[in-house]
């Protein structure tokens, strides 16, 4: 495969995405992490020394699997430069597909549950520390581009969580550079940004994206434990602001497992018949692969297809054929083995949630027992 559209990737001059551990890279799944001690010129350094094949294989293996969007086509000359952050793990909610890395509450439920053990526990729970040196890093590379219109994006953990989030707002208040810049919380919707009105005074944009991953019971258990209400009422008030904000930008990131692939329709129902205008993004999850969709039966993959296509919805046209492409595009074999993994997986949650994944994700499980082999 001709590599030269991964080497001229724009991520590799326009976007730097800074690590839970420290290290950078282009963007999030740029598969190297680059030991760069959080420095700009040492970063740029270490980049132009690394092995495409190796570091953009994800979009590689995308492209390669005949789907028509990667990562990679999201930037482009016209595309203002993006810090991608996450500056601690601290968060509220342990996902089922998250990893103790990037969650507190993850981590916490990982060594209850014997993924981990203490040593592990204990090395995660450090993560914390490397928050003031990555906000001296977004810093030193605002102050490098003091007229660039620049988007920041703040994962998590949770954005709202996380103690330097404030400080870098009112560090690009005071030094008159938050004119130019877009800031982007990737938020679980679990609460609302402290002062929101006033950052909307001072920034070109915020924009507000909310992971979710289902409705009612099923988003309770994916993302635990916020209640499904909360969620309602956090987005019930972004809702209401954006509507007096026009620079409150707000959207949903899907992330596609085979768990939450049928009740995807419900979730568009209820996201349409409750609010308009904002855009619905999926993600195709890869981590932990037994939970990816991949893992899915070529029949049980054509029942979804047939569901996507029956669904009558003008304004989901984008997510309907960013969710065909995903389950369209394989990069893997269906594997029975690794849905049972996943199943043993959430059963150990369940042991410490007192919770039942058979009974919640009932519906896909059997339809992938009839068709499943």
């Amino acid at each position: 495969m001709d590599l030269t559209p991964f080497k001229n990737c724009l991520a590799h001059t326009k976007s730097m995405f800074i690590t839970t551990n420290g290290d950078t890279k282009s963007c999030c799944y740029f598969d190297i992490d680059l030991p760069s001690k959080l420095n700009w010129d040492t970063h740029n350094k270490l980049l132009s020394e690394v092995d495409i094949s190796k570091a953009c294989k994800h979009c590689i293996n995308i492209e390669s699997s005949g789907t028509s969007w990667s990562h990679r086509k999201i930037f482009n000359e016209n595309r203002d430069y993006v810090i991608s952050i996450f500056f601690d793990s601290m968060c509220n909610q342990a996902c089922v597909t998250c990893f103790p890395e990037i969650s507190s509450s993850a981590a916490k439920e990982w060594y209850d549950s014997d993924f981990i053990n203490k040593i592990e526990y204990d090395r995660v729970r450090k993560i914390p520390q490397y928050g003031d040196n990555k906000l001296d890093l977004v810093k030193d590379i605002v102050s490098r581009k003091p007229n660039d219109n620049i988007i920041i994006e703040v994962y998590g953990g949770e954005p709202t969580s996380s103690p330097h989030l404030i400080p870098m707002i009112e560090w690009l208040v005071k030094n008159n550079y938050s004119k130019n810049i877009t800031l982007s919380l990737i938020s679980n919707g679990s609460r609302v940004l402290k002062n929101i009105e006033n950052h909307l005074t001072n920034f070109k944009a915020i924009k507000v994206s909310f992971s979710i991953d289902g409705v009612n019971e099923q988003f309770t258990y994916l993302r635990w434990s916020t209640k499904f209400q909360t969620l309602q009422d956090n987005i019930d008030v972004y809702y209401k602001l954006s509507k007096e904000h026009s620079n409150l930008l707000l959207s949903y990131n899907y992330t596609l497992s085979w768990m939450n692939a049928l009740v995807f329709f419900d979730f568009l129902d209820w996201m349409y018949g409750r609010y308009d205008n904002i855009g619905t993004y999926l993600t195709k999850l890869v981590g932990k692969d037994y939970f990816s969709v991949d893992v899915l039966s070529d029949e049980t993959r054509n029942v979804l297809l047939e569901k996507a296509k029956k669904y009558d919805n003008v304004n989901a046209h984008r997510a309907i054929s960013y969710y065909v492409d995903y389950i369209s595009g394989r990069v893997a074999p269906p594997n029975k083995i690794k849905i049972q993994q996943a199943i043993d997986h959430m059963q150990k949650l369940d042991k410490v949630r007192k919770t039942d994944c058979i009974a919640l994700f009932s519906d896909i499980i059997e339809l992938e027992n009839t068709y499943g082999k």
